[in-house]
């Protein structure tokens, strides 16, 4: 490797390096966003279970349908 060589891959590699930061952070963040509305779905489905009025389950299903999708569609598709 020449001495122009090496700082262009000692910034390729901090640049990796970096990235490999923030996409384990990323994915943290999804984990917890997904654990919160798994705790939601938990207490929909005793909502269900304990008959509450039909009005306030459909509102609370539209609510966490919808943070079920937001959730979805944030992550990068493969």
């Amino acid at each position: 490797m020449t001495d122009d060589q090496a700082p262009m891959v000692s910034e390729l590699t901090e640049l990796r390096d970096e990235l490999k930061v923030q996409l384990h952070l990323a994915g943290m963040e999804l984990k917890k966003s997904y654990d919160d509305l798994q705790n939601r779905l938990e207490l929909f489905e005793e909502r269900v279970r304990q008959r509450h009025p039909e009005n306030d389950l459909k509102r609370a299903f539209q609510e966490l349908k919808g943070a079920f999708q937001k959730l979805r569609d944030s992550w990068p598709s493969g």
